[in-house]
């Protein structure tokens, strides 16, 4: 991005007088910079220009798409020739040429980025995440996660899984970050976590990603809310999560009706009211319920 702006602003120079390159420039200028952060639909825009690159690896999940990361390249590479070219030159032996430069490294670079995403970046393979031995279950994490203070997250898995096995509930028996590749869902739970997260929040992500990956049909509960909250909050419960800190956060409207007034959220009673299990043996029936639905699928 530097060397395009920097090199457009010395063409611009050469190629117009000083009191009309200066505000040409700086408008161009701001609208390469501005205009892809904010145009969320054009995204070879956003990759060209290269502002993809530096939002795709926020999670350790994600690597840098090689695409992304040549499309700016193609375009600064163009701009690079032009300004050797201006360099002692006449006008005309470099801004003749530029117009089908320009044109044909913005073709280019569009043609790279094809299939690309909003963020420049794509998952990593699963060669690259490291697996406990010889327990139960299996948590595969990247090693970035694991350096950072991984311990935590694998002794919570780890509990959470034998406190379901004992209420008679039998979860995959491995657990894997997400990655690229495909992996059988009936045998393996895929979740995110981070060194951030405290216990409850490890057991609560886990929770849902068990929901997720075991449940083949919607389960009936006794609760106006939505099935997933009900079962995994009683999951979570049942792996040994804190009564109030596995809870989910919900909202509800206070305006008028078709109003947009806004939203406050429940509180820890008000919620665990709505969800409809208000002790363990609650949790245990409903997980028991639900456990017992997805095996006849």
């Amino acid at each position: 991005m530097t060397t395009v702006a920097v090199g457009a602003g010395w063409l611009l120079g050469n190629l117009l007088p000083v009191p009309i390159a200066i505000p040409v420039a700086i408008f161009g200028l701001l609208q390469w910079v501005t205009y892809p952060l904010i145009d969320a639909v054009n995204l070879s825009w956003r990759n060209i220009a290269g502002y993809a690159v530096f939002a795709c690896c926020d999670l350790v999940n994600f690597e840098p798409d090689l695409r992304a990361v040549l499309a700016p390249l193609v375009i600064a590479a163009a701009i690079a020739i032009l300004v050797i070219l201006s360099i002692r030159r006449r006008l005309l032996y470099w801004a003749i040429p530029a117009v089908p430069l320009i044109a044909l490294a913005v073709i280019a670079a569009n043609a790279i980025v094809v299939g690309t995403g909003p963020t420049g970046g794509e998952l990593r393979p699963a060669a690259d995440l490291r697996c406990t031995q010889e327990q139960e279950p299996t948590v595969c994490l990247f090693p970035e996660t694991i350096a950072a203070g991984g311990g935590p997250i694998i002794a919570t898995l780890t509990d959470g899984y034998r406190s379901a096995q004992d209420h008679g509930v039998s979860l995959p028996e491995r657990v894997s970050a997400t990655s690229s590749e495909a992996v059988d869902s009936s045998a393996t739970t895929v979740a995110d976590f981070s060194v951030e997260m405290d216990r409850d929040q490890i057991l609560s992500v886990y929770a849902t990603a068990v929901f997720r990956t075991l449940t083949c049909r919607t389960p009936e509960v006794s609760s106006d809310a939505p099935p997933e909250l009900v079962v995994s909050y009683a999951l979570a419960r049942v792996m040994g999560g804190d009564e109030t800190g596995v809870l989910p956060s919900v909202s509800i409207g206070l305006g008028e009706e078709g109003s947009n007034s806004g939203e406050t959220p429940l509180t820890a009673d008000e919620v665990i009211d709505a969800l409809n299990v208000r002790s363990m043996s609650d949790a245990e029936a409903v997980v028991t319920a639900w456990y017992e639905q997805q095996e006849n699928c």
